[in-house]
């Protein structure tokens, strides 16, 4: 759309020269019960260390497959890290790191 001009003819009625009217649209509050939030699971998930087990696990895992490959890895060590997922596994590989309890494996 073009703006409209001061010597626009008024009497052509053509879409290009009607003025449209914008309204401002308010938002209704959204009605939410007290004390309402998302469900995620029953009750919360209570973290729980990892074993010197599942760390070992992780390692030996880590000389057959390398970095990323967190699925294999799992997969392999089942056993193991059967209450573990990938993520976890990922993380916990990431915190021996930082604590120096593994050398980077190179990716």
């Amino acid at each position: 759309r073009q703006p409209m001009d001061d010597n626009d003819d008024d009497d052509d009625h053509s879409e290009e020269n009607i003025p449209t009217k914008r309204r401002s649209h308010s938002r209704q509050p959204i009605n939410v019960q007290e004390g309402a939030s998302r469900d995620r699971s029953a009750t919360p998930s209570k973290r729980n260390r990892f074993t010197e087990i599942e760390k070992h696990a992780i390692k030996k895992g880590l000389e057959l497959y390398g970095v990323g490959r967190w699925v294999d890895i799992k997969d392999y060590m089942s056993e193991e890290l059967s209450t573990r997922t990938t993520v976890n596994i990922k993380d916990c590989y990431r915190t021996m790191v930082k604590r120096g309890e593994i050398v980077p494996v190179q990716e």
